[in-house]
């Protein structure tokens, strides 16, 4: 973990080397790029100087949510690589824990897992249906905004997610509206942030898949950030860096390097312990708790 105030030099005397001297030993490269695209030009020039050394030549993509004509599109609940519901429970509490950062404390609150359990329910619901031809996060948020009747409807036609969406249906059927709502809205509410036309179009893509070291398909991926909607950004960028690394930490990969400008500006489920990772923190905002750090700290050291 590299640390220092704005300024200070982290990029110019640390990670532009550790990116340049990574990509020049053959490895594949995961960039959170804050300020895109300081970071992302300096693994791109990289990537051209030293892409012929590879034994499979790696592929350059990037994601930039603000200019489509520089980005390309990944799909981070690719039905491919969601092999149970325990992949779907993960990315309905990571992208919900990114938007609603005071949910972080409240952990098994009922209204929070709640809104967890609904989103859970419906991206498996997506990612079963038609083998996950529509599973994806803007499909998610569509889906959810049909009238009750129907979408209870269409759920329940599903047994493999009766579990997790019966409380919902019997507060319907009971009509427990006002329970309902404060369970089904939070989510509603939450998502709504992210039903913009550039989200829409870069989140439901298939240009790549996030398993940046398959031995067959080396990349190099850098995804943007913007300092004025780090919230929104930075609650889907959680998403697809908690996508990657599940994929990521797995035997029998290539050596893979995972670099972050303004880490605190992402949700990090506590409990992984990342390798081959290096942070760039230049300023605390107090996004996260005394404990995030701590816990950031032991795991990243």
């Amino acid at each position: 973990m590299v640390s220092g105030s704005p300024g200070s030099g982290k990029t110019f005397f640390v990670f532009r080397h550790v990116i340049a001297q990574h990509i020049e030993k053959g490895f594949s490269m995961f960039v959170y790029d804050f300020e895109y695209s300081d970071l992302t030009l300096l693994a791109y020039n990289a990537w051209l100087r030293n892409k012929a050394n590879y034994s499979i030549e790696p592929a350059f993509y990037t994601i930039n949510f603000d200019d489509l004509s520089r980005s390309h599109r990944c799909n981070p609940l690719n039905p491919e690589s969601m092999l149970d519901i325990t992949d779907a429970v993960e990315s309905a509490r990571t992208i919900l824990m990114g938007l609603n950062r005071e949910w972080i404390k409240r952990q098994g609150d009922f209204f929070v897992e709640s809104s967890i359990n609904f989103m859970t329910a419906v991206i498996w619901f997506l990612c079963r249906y038609r083998d996950g031809e529509f599973c994806s996060l803007p499909h998610v948020i569509e889906l959810m905004q049909l009238d009750y009747d129907r979408f209870f409807t269409i759920l329940r036609a599903d047994s493999k997610i009766e579990v997790l969406i019966n409380p919902f249906i019997t507060a319907y059927q009971n009509e427990a509206m006002q329970q309902l709502e404060g369970q089904i809205g939070s989510t509603k509410i939450a998502l709504a942030r992210l039903a913009s036309p550039q989200l829409y179009y870069v989140l439901s893509g298939n240009d790549f898949t996030v398993d940046i070291n398959h031995p067959n398909a080396p990349k190099i991926v850098c995804m943007g950030n913007n300092p004025q909607k780090i919230q929104i950004y930075g609650a889907v960028l959680s998403l697809y860096f908690t996508r990657l690394v599940k994929l990521v930490n797995q035997p029998n990969k290539l050596r893979s390097s995972l670099i972050f400008d303004e880490f605190p500006t992402m949700y990090l489920k506590y409990g992984y312990a990342y390798s081959n990772c290096q942070v760039q923190q230049g300023r605390n905002n107090n996004r996260y708790s005394r404990s995030f750090y701590a816990t950031s700290r032991r795991h990243l050291a």
